[in-house]
Formats: C-alpha cells, structure tokens, sequence
C-alpha cells in the first residue's frame, strides 16, 4: 500500500472509531466519506457522505459543499460501480418496502448489472458534458434518496433492457 493509501487507511480507522462513539456527530461521517474517497471506495463513500447529510444540522447552508464532495465521487465511479449503486439502492427499497418486487422476476443479478450498465453506457455516450446526467443522479441521490417513482423507472429499466 502507497504512503498515501495508508494515510487514508489509519484517516478511516479514525473516522469509524468516531462514528461508532458518536454516531449522530455529522463530521464524523463526514470524515469517513472522505477517507473512503481517498481508497476509492466510492460507493461506501456516497453512503457515509449521505448519512452526514443527514445529520447535519443547517441543510441549506451545507447543500453546495456536500452536492460538490457527492458529484466529484459519481465522475470517478465507473460504469459499473454506478450500476451497482443503482442496483443497491433498488434492493434496499424492494427489502424496506418502499416499492413492491417485481412478480415474475426472470431477470438475473448479472443481467441486471448488464442492464443498468448498458442504460449509463447509452447516456455517457450521449452527453456533451464531463459529468453525465446519470452522475448527476447518482450524487443527487446520495443526499435526496430517489422517489418511488423513479425506483419504478429504474427496475423497469432492467426488463426493457432485456427486450
């Protein structure tokens, strides 16, 4: 491990021993999203940016800075990490149920990861900015979880894919 990556590593160490001792302190989770970052573990990044977001106090004066730190991890993720984000996320709605399981369900975890990776690939290729819509998404979603709606839109995804 570089000398860096062992600085993010004992920064993250840090970081869960603060979480675990005071779990509502925002900049502790803070703290951790950022050491996350730092291994390029960007999805527990988002997640630990995500649960500081929702412990910090003033929302509104903190929105730019945190909408900055969830927006420059979605560019570095790849495809893939992208659609296992998505992925996730859907499978925790389905399991807290905030939108019902699909009932005839054929489609398999890998066609699933293809699906979501083939609708990001689609939109990539299609923007004309660095930052794609769907990144875009994926870091609004870190700190406003997606509608049920939009869960919806994105399960049927998986099936149209299939088509």
């Amino acid at each position: 491990m570089s000398p860096q990556a062992n600085k993010f590593a004992e920064a993250l160490q840090d970081a869960e021993r603060a979480c675990e001792l005071n779990s509502w302190w925002a900049k502790a989770w803070w703290r951790k999203a950022t050491a996350l970052r730092g291994l390029q573990q960007y999805s527990q990044a988002l997640d630990a940016f995500s649960q500081s977001y929702k412990l910090v106090e003033d929302k509104a004066k903190s929105r730019n800075e945190y909408q900055r730190a969830v927006s420059e991890i979605a560019s570095r993720m790849t495809r893939e990490q992208l659609a296992d984000y998505v992925i996730a996320a859907l499978h925790d709605y389905e399991s807290r149920g905030i939108i019902a399981k699909p009932t005839k369900q054929n489609v398999s975890p890998q066609e699933k990861r293809e699906s979501m990776f083939l609708q990001i690939k689609t939109w990539q290729s299609n923007a004309k900015n660095t930052q794609t819509d769907y990144e875009n998404c994926v870091a609004n979603w870190a700190l406003a979880p997606m509608s049920a709606t939009m869960a919806y839109v994105q399960v049927r995804k998986f099936f149209r894919m299939q088509i």
